[in-house]
């Protein structure tokens, strides 16, 4: 997942702010920054510049707070029902149906 891929290299906290500068938007990561780039008045000059070196000259789907969440609700289930918790148990849990357990259950972590 590319959230996981930008928190690696700028840290939680950087992710953090992408989320509320651009969440839920496509963004260009140009090939160089400068100081006054955007993103490194947002993330800091190191932030940028690994972005930068990262994805430099390609546009990136930054998730929106609302799907990253999503996200690792969907993945703490899964690891829950790995450790042997019943879709049942996940279902009332999590207040959702069985069938939605079962579709996160059958869903690929990479979404």
């Amino acid at each position: 997942m590319i959230a996981d891929e930008i928190r690696a290299l700028i840290g939680t906290g950087g992710l953090e702010e992408l989320i509320r500068a651009y969440g839920g938007r496509r963004i260009y990561v140009p090939v160089s920054v400068n100081e006054r780039h955007p993103l490194a008045l947002r993330l800091g000059w190191r932030g940028a510049v690994a972005l930068s070196q990262a994805f430099g000259g390609d546009f990136l789907e930054i998730p929106s707070a609302r799907r990253l969440s999503l996200n690792e609700r969907n993945r703490r289930i899964r690891a829950e029902h790995s450790a042997g918790m019943s879709q049942q148990a996940l279902a009332d849990s999590y207040r959702l149906t069985v069938r939605q357990i079962r579709n996160i259950l059958m869903e690929r972590d990479d979404a």
